[in-house]
């Protein structure tokens, strides 16, 4: 890879290699520039607050979950989360 995030380059090229289309991916991200480089390269984003992020910088996500036990609940809902 030649740049990193906010650059989509890093998600564009994993989906390629794993042949699967970019808006069937879900990208799990803690950071502003992950989440930007997700969106970016297509991808559903779901944001993990911690310590090191204020969810006003996060907004960017498609959902923002506040615990892994919140991305549990929501992964193992047999309902289609995009």
């Amino acid at each position: 890879m030649q740049y990193g995030k906010p650059s989509p380059e890093g998600y564009l090229l994993t989906a390629k290699r794993l042949n699967v289309p970019t808006h069937q991916c879900l990208v799990i991200e803690d950071s502003p520039h992950g989440v930007d480089a997700a969106k970016k390269a297509g991808m559903y984003v779901m944001a993990l607050l911690t310590s090191y992020e204020r969810q006003e910088e996060l907004q960017a996500a498609d959902k923002i979950i506040h615990n892994l036990e919140e991305l549990l609940c929501v992964t193992t809902n047999e309902q289609v989360l995009f």
